[in-house]
């Protein structure tokens, strides 16, 4: 760092380009104490999670895997309504861009 205009007692003007290094600096070092302290967090929530899974829980029972395999299909079915819902709103309003793919294309000649 040099100092430029340097005043009688001791103190000085710091050129832009040193302050920018000290800023650019600074703000690095924050940045990776802030992304050790969230890699630091994931490992400990990891290592959490496999103290739950090694603590012996119960098997799942089939009503409650079938509870679960229902909740994302539905969602699926839900998000896939949803799709179709707002393609057609969207031409109908005549905001679609028709892109054509070699896979839609083929879907459309075969079957």
């Amino acid at each position: 760092m040099t100092l430029e205009n340097e005043k009688p007692d001791g103190t000085g003007i710091m050129s832009m380009d040193d302050a920018i290094r000290i800023i650019q600096s600074h703000e690095r070092a924050r940045q990776g104490r802030l992304r050790a302290k969230q890699i630091r967090e994931l490992r400990l929530n990891d290592q959490r999670a496999r103290q739950r899974a090694n603590m012996g829980e119960s098997k799942m029972d089939k009503t409650l895997a079938a509870t679960i395999i229902q909740k994302y299909y539905r969602r699926h079915v839900v998000r896939r309504e949803a799709k179709k819902f707002r393609d057609e709103e969207y031409m109908f309003l005549g905001m679609v861009i028709i892109i054509f793919s070699i896979v839609k294309l083929r879907k459309s000649i075969l079957g």
